[in-house]
């Protein structure tokens, strides 16, 4: 289990860095939510799409023919973009921004802000 204090630390840094976000959601791979700052309606939509571009980023990589993991992907719908990645083996990260926050560099800002957290955001088993 991750550590409750770390998450929520790590929820502040995020919104920090990217003061954008309309709603978030840390979840495992099995789609359980671990943290959650969204509303009722947001929560349950970004649960599913995470779950879903998640595993479509996966497939999508296997499609190109990369063995190399995916990083996560971005999907505009406008009003909103949603932004999903893995965050380790056990969790990813829902995002819902502005359509205009939605390009890839975003990704690469949100993975180097999970990797600045590394150490507190491993699962114990």
């Amino acid at each position: 289990m991750l550590n409750q204090q770390h998450l929520s630390a790590f929820a502040q840094h995020l919104q920090q860095n990217l003061p954008g976000i309309e709603a978030m959601q840390i979840l495992t791979t099995e789609g359980l939510t671990l943290l959650s700052e969204a509303n009722d309606a947001a929560e349950d939509q970004i649960s599913a799409l995470s779950a879903m571009l998640l595993s479509g980023a996966s497939q999508l990589t296997k499609c190109l023919g990369s063995s190399q993991k995916t990083n996560g992907l971005i999907v505009c719908c406008e009003p909103s973009a949603y932004l999903v990645t893995a965050m380790n083996e056990d969790c990813m990260l829902g995002l819902q921004i502005p359509a205009e926050m939605g390009q890839p560099g975003l990704l690469t800002k949100v993975s180097s802000l999970i990797n600045d957290h590394a150490a507190a955001l491993k699962m114990i088993h």
